[in-house]
């Protein structure tokens, strides 16, 4: 029997556009905004919740972008804790942690040891961004975009030519101290994904999974949902997901330069007056 040719990229963001419309697997009792992997490497849990190698999380799919053909280009969707996420396998976009920063403002007492953790979250900073613009002068056809994040930092690449599951791009999230989690979750589903709004608790809300899991099963579940998705919109007012601070390589072009808009648009990338969160 001959095999059927494996679904490409493009294919797989749309079955997984489905799955996650449609499918899911029911909430953990054990979630929480704090991330692990399982021992037995079943189960990835980030601060969006519970992810499984099997499939993602059920999500409420609330726009599709397609191309002229029709041809599906990314998706964004709510995610359990209420954030707005886009999901493609267009453009790919790269996550990195850093170590929590120390409070911004002085303590005190201990004022010697917060300086000292001031300067060395500031040399670590320094050091991913720097690793970023180096990366990008040895991949000179690539578009790199780089964008500060609450806790991090974020990469947008283009014209790397590789997809979310590839081995070349498992390195790349390598050669950039991806958080591995995240670079698993992309590998997993092969494509990436991008929180486009503020999370809940850092705007004085509660998570959205605190209220209502998706899709929900009685009218007053649903006024609930609607009734937290407005008052978490009020909320996250004057806030942005990133901040974009560098750029470099040729311009994004095609439907790359479709999704980056996009994504630069919802996220708040170029307002320069609202705080990340």
């Amino acid at each position: 029997m001959r095999t059927p040719p494996a679904p490409t990229p493009r294919e797989r963001l749309a079955r997984l556009a489905e799955r996650v419309r449609i499918h899911g697997l029911p909430r953990r009792q054990d979630e929480g905004q704090g991330g692990s992997l399982s021992a037995g490497g079943a189960a990835l849990r980030t601060d969006e919740g519970s992810y499984y190698d099997a499939q993602p999380a059920r999500e409420e799919v609330l726009q599709e972008l397609r191309d002229s053909a029709d041809a599906l280009l990314a998706v964004i969707t709510r995610n359990r804790y209420g954030s707005l996420i886009l999901t493609t396998d267009t453009i790919a976009f790269v996550d990195i942690d850093l170590p929590p920063a120390p409070p911004a403002k002085q303590p005190l007492f201990g004022r010697g040891a917060w300086r000292q953790k001031q300067e060395e979250h500031r040399a670590e900073r320094k050091r991913r961004v720097d690793l970023i613009a180096s990366w990008a002068l040895r991949h000179p056809v690539c578009s790199v975009i780089t964008y500060e994040t609450a806790a991090g930092l974020r990469v947008a690449i283009s014209g790397l030519d590789a997809a979310a599951d590839s081995a070349q791009m498992q390195q790349v999230m390598q050669d950039l101290e991806a958080d591995p989690l995240y670079a698993r979750l992309c590998a997993r589903h092969a494509t990436y994904r991008a929180r486009l709004t503020a999370k809940p608790w850092r705007c004085g809300v509660t998570a959205l999974s605190d209220t209502s899991d998706y899709p929900t099963t009685s009218a007053a579940e649903q006024s609930a949902r609607e009734e937290w998705i407005s008052g978490y919109d009020a909320a996250r007012a004057g806030t942005r997901a990133v901040q974009r601070l560098d750029t470099s390589g040729p311009a994004v072009s095609g439907a790359a330069a479709v999704v980056l808009d996009l994504h630069d648009r919802l996220s708040g990338a170029a307002d320069g007056a609202s705080r990340l969160a």
